[in-house]
C-alpha cells in the first residue's frame, strides 16, 4: 500500500525492528532505472550557425513557445554565442584550459578566458549573477536557522522536524527581499528578487556555459579537436530542441540505475498513523515525502471505514463508485490538513481489499461489503 525506501539492507532491517510493534513488514529489493534524453546539434559548423539563426526566428515568431520560457531572452541567441565562442577556443588552443576540470572550475576558468580574450559581454553578466547567487547562499548559511544552539541539549523535542526535510523557513524558500540583515532573507516562503536571480543564472548557464564545456570535453581527446569540432559541433540544445526543425541531432541517453530496499506497509500500519510517523522520523528514509502519502491514504481509509460503519452493508461496485466520487468532489478537513483528491476507482478498490485482508470488513465476492468492527 505504501512503500518506504532505504538505501541499504541494514537500514531496512533496522526499520523492520523499529516498526515491529505496528505489524509485520518484509524487505523487498527494488531496482530503479531513470532514463533522460539529451539532444546535441551535430551539424558542421557553418550549417549549425544557419540552424541556430533559424531557431532564433522560430522563437521570435512562436508566441506559445515564448510563454513557456522562464525569461524573455531568446535561448537560440545564447546557443549561437556559445558556438562562435567554441570556434575561438579551438582556434586559439584555449579549450585545453577547460579540460579535466570539474564543471565549477571549468566555468570559472571560462570567465577568466573571457576577461583575457573579450569573448562576449554575456559572460560578464553571468559571472555577476553567479557572484550574487553565491552571496545569497552564503547569507542563508550564515543566518540563524543554520546556527547550532549554544547548548544542543537544550533543544526541545517540539522544535525538531519530523523528517529531514527543511521546514517552511528552510533554504528552499529563502530567497526574498534585499535587506542587509542576513536573517531577513529567510523570513518569507514566497520567492522574490533573489530567487529570480537564481533562476536567471541557471537558465543562462544551461544555454551558454554548459554547451561550451560539454563540447570541449567531447572533442578534446581527438587527434585534431578543431577539425572534429568544425565537422560536427556537438552543441547541447536539450532545453530548446523544439526550436530545431529537421536538424542533425545526436542523442545521448543518461541512465541512472540504482537499488533501494523497501518496506511495503499495509493498512494495519497506516491506521496507526501517528505512531508510524513518529517511528519513521527516527529512520533514514529515502522517500521523505512518504509522510504525506501516509496522511493521504489514512484520510481515505478512515473515510471508507466511517461510511461503512454508518451503513453496515453496501453493494460492492456501487460503494466503490460512490466513494470515488465523494473523495474527488470535496475537500476534506483532517486534523490540520486540507486534502483534495484525484483518485481512480481502482485505488479505492485496493483500499477495500486491504481492509478485508486485515479483518476490518468482509467482502462477499464482488457483490457485498460488510462492516465487521463491532
Amino acid at each position: 500500500m505504501i512503500e518506504i525506501e532505504f538505501d541499504s539492507v541494514e537500514d531496512a532491517t533496522e526499520a523492520v525492528r523499529e516498526l515491529h510493534y505496528l505489524g509485520r513488514a518484509k524487505i523487498e529489493k527494488k531496482i530503479h532505472h531513470d532514463v533522460s534524453k539529451h539532444y546535441y546539434l551535430n551539424s558542421a559548423y557553418e550549417k549549425a550557425l544557419d540552424e541556430l539563426k533559424n531557431a532564433e526566428k522560430i522563437f521570435e515568431t512562436n508566441k506559445e513557445y515564448r510563454n513557456n520560457v522562464y525569461v524573455e531572452e531568446n535561448p537560440a541567441d545564447y546557443l549561437y554565442i556559445a558556438l562562435t565562442v567554441l570556434k575561438k577556443l579551438f582556434e586559439s588552443g584555449k579549450f585545453k584550459e577547460l579540460v579535466n576540470k570539474n564543471p565549477s572550475e571549468a566555468e570559472d576558468r571560462l570567465f577568466e578566458i573571457d576577461a583575457e580574450m573579450d569573448l562576449n559581454e554575456k559572460f560578464r553578466d553571468i559571472k555577476v549573477l553567479k557572484e550574487e547567487t553565491n552571496e545569497i547562499f552564503q547569507k542563508v548559511l550564515d543566518s540563524e536557522i543554520f546556527q547550532k544552539p549554544d547548548d544542543e541539549n537544550d533543544t526541545k523535542e517540539s522544535d525538531l522536524p519530523i523528517s529531514n526535510k527543511p521546514d517552511e523557513h528552510g533554504p528552499d524558500d529563502s530567497f526574498q527581499g534585499d535587506s542587509d540583515d542576513p536573517n531577513d532573507i529567510v523570513n518569507s516562503k514566497y520567492p522574490g528578487d533573489n530567487f529570480a536571480k537564481l533562476l536567471d543564472f541557471n537558465w543562462k548557464r544551461q544555454f551558454l556555459i554548459t554547451p561550451i564545456i560539454e563540447s570541449v570535453n567531447f572533442h578534446s581527446d581527438s587527434e585534431d579537436p578543431y577539425a572534429r569540432f568544425m565537422y560536427g559541433v556537438y552543441l547541447n540544445v536539450t532545453h530548446a530542441e523544439d526550436l530545431f526543425f529537421g536538424a542533425d541531432f545526436r542523442l545521448k541517453f543518461a541512465s541512472n540505475i540504482y537499488v533501494t530496499y523497501n518496506l511495503n506497509l499495509g493498512l494495519e500500519f497506516i491506521l496507526q498513523k501517528n505512531d508510524l510517523i513518529d517511528s519513521l522520523s527516527e529512520l533514514p528514509v529515502v522517500n521523505e515525502d512518504v509522510i504525506e502519502e501516509i496522511q493521504m491514504v489514512s484520510v481515505i481509509a478512515d473515510g471508507i471505514l466511517s461510511t461503512l460503519e454508518k451503513h453496515r452493508k453496501v453493494k460492492y461496485r456501487k460503494f466503490i463508485f460512490d466513494a470515488t466520487e465523494l473523495f474527488n468532489d470535496k475537500i476534506f478537513n483532517y486534523d490540520e490538513l486540507d486534502v483534495e483528491f484525484s483518485l481512480d476507482s481502482d485505488f479505492v478498490e485496493l483500499i477495500i481489499k486491504d481492509l478485508a485482508r486485515i479483518g476490518l470488513i468482509k467482502t462477499k465476492g464482488k457483490k457485498i461489503i460488510r462492516y465487521t468492527m463491532d
